[in-house]
């Protein structure tokens, strides 16, 4: 018997985070923590509009690096939280500026 298991956005999320967290034991709030630190770092250089891709960017460039999820899809969690403590807030979607991601359109977000 083969059986289907469907799972809305939020349980998808939730499954993304939980499996980042048991290959990299707190990760998701490894994450948090380095992306609010992201996040008063550019409102300080007056950047007022962020992806989660430049988020990643600069937690590697500035920051001590993330170990990578086993899925993106683990940034979903960091970003709720991150929107939830009104640090952003979502103002639409629009072409990534990462090349590996071939012209992919992402939330973009407005940093509060």
């Amino acid at each position: 018997i083969r059986s289907s298991i469907t799972m809305n956005k939020e349980q998808s999320i939730q499954a993304a985070a939980d499996n980042a967290n048991r290959v990299h034991e707190d990760w998701t709030n490894q994450a948090y923590q380095k992306a609010k630190l992201c996040l008063t770092s550019m409102k300080l250089r007056n950047i007022k509009e962020t992806q989660i891709c430049d988020l990643r960017h600069y937690i590697d460039v500035f920051f001590s690096p993330l170990p990578n999820p086993p899925s993106k899809r683990s940034w979903g969690i960091v970003a709720r939280r991150l929107r939830d403590a009104n640090l952003i807030r979502i103002i639409g979607n629009k072409q990534t500026n990462n090349r590996k991601a071939h012209n992919a359109i992402a939330a973009n977000y407005k940093i509060l």
